[in-house]
C-alpha cells in the first residue's frame, strides 16, 4: 500500500531529558557551549565502556521546577503517575509534558482521540535490567514484583497515557 505524502504532518512539541538538559532550552545552550556529555565509565572489573547518563535527574526537582509552565492539574495527575513509574518513565514523562505544554494542550487539549504517542526502541529499560541483575545475584529472593510490567515499552505507553488523558 502506497503513504500518502500529500498529508501534512506538524511537530506540535518536544521535550528533553538528556546528560546534559533536562529541557529544550537547557539542550540549545548546551549545544550552543560545545557540551558533551559522554563519560568514560569505569566499573572494577569491567572493560572501559562510555555513555551519558542522566547523573543529575531528579523528577520532583523537575517538576517543581516546570510547575508554572505545566500547571496544577498536569503536575498532580504525572506525580501520582510517577510514584509508581520507573526511572525511564519518568525521564520519559516529564519529556512528553514539555512537549505537550509547548503545543499548547495543558489549556486547551485536543480530543483524546486525535492525538497518537509513539514509544520506541528496545534500549529504553537496559540500565533497570542491569541493575534488577545486579540485586538479584547479591539477594536472589528479591525481584520487585512491577519489574514484570515495567521493562516493557508499553508500560511508558500507558503512564503518559494516564498522565496526558490520552
Amino acid at each position: 500500500e502506497k503513504l500518502d505524502n500529500s498529508v501534512p504532518v506538524a511537530v506540535t512539541g518536544y521535550g528533553v531529558i538528556c546528560s546534559v538538559a533536562n529541557s529544550v532550552d537547557e539542550l540549545s545552550n548546551a549545544l550552543r557551549r560545545g557540551t558533551c556529555g559522554i563519560r568514560s565509565l569505569m566499573r572494577p572489573f569491567d572493560p572501559p565502556v562510555a555513555g551519558a547518563l542522566l547523573n543529575d535527574f531528579d523528577f520532583e526537582k523537575q517538576l517543581s521546577l516546570n510547575q508554572d509552565l505545566f500547571g496544577k492539574i498536569l503536575t498532580e495527575r504525572s506525580r501520582k503517575v510517577a510514584r509508581r513509574a520507573s526511572f525511564p518513565v519518568q525521564a520519559a514523562l516529564l519529556c512528553a509534558m514539555e512537549a505537550w505544554c509547548q503545543a499548547g494542550f495543558q489549556e486547551n487539549p485536543p480530543p483524546a482521540d486525535r492525538v497518537s504517542l509513539v514509544i520506541g526502541g528496545q534500549n529504553l529499560t537496559l540500565r533497570q535490567n542491569f541493575d534488577l541483575s545486579e540485586k538479584f545475584r547479591q539477594t536472589p529472593e528479591y525481584l520487585s514484583p512491577r519489574h514484570a510490567v515495567q521493562f516493557l515499552d508499553t508500560d511508558h505507553v500507558g503512564s503518559l497515557s494516564a498522565a496526558l488523558h490520552i
